[in-house]
Parts: structure tokens; sequence; C-alpha cells
């Protein structure tokens, strides 16, 4: 069996081949990470900078406490459906 990048390599050039057969204009397909910046003038395509070590921000308003948060599959949330 391949490998998840294996197989998504696959799909992406059989995608990318799919295409092609009517459209022959710019194209570019995301990967992670992937940026476009899209204004009147041009498209920009590139890959976002990030850290991997980033200090947490404090956000404007305070966390929730972890008693009042709902799990989603709550069964008593789930007992309508």
């Amino acid at each position: 069996m391949p490998e998840a990048s294996q197989s998504a390599e696959a799909t992406r050039y059989a995608i990318y081949g799919g295409v092609r057969e009517t459209y022959d204009g710019p194209l570019s397909m995301a990967t992670d990470r992937m940026v476009w910046n899209i204004t009147k003038e041009k498209n920009t395509e590139r890959m976002a900078v990030v850290t991997e070590v980033a200090w947490a921000v404090r956000g404007i308003k305070p966390p929730v406490p972890a008693e009042n948060l709902i799990h989603p599959l709550d069964p008593e949330m789930c007992a309508d459906l």
C-alpha cells in the first residue's frame, strides 16, 4: 500500500492533468501553508512564513472555563438528533 504522501502526490498530478485537458491558463494547486495574495493588479502565490515555537498571545476575551465546555459528542446534546 502506498504511503499517504505518495497517494496524495499521485492524486495531485491526476487532477492537474485533468484540468489541463480543457484549460491552459494559470493554475496552481494548494499545498500546506500556501497563500494566494489576490489583487486587481496581480495574483501572487507564496508560502506562509511561520514559526513552530510561537509564544501564546493573550486574546481579547478571557478563555472559557473547561467546566463550561460542551463535548461535541455529548449524549445529552445529541439526544434529539
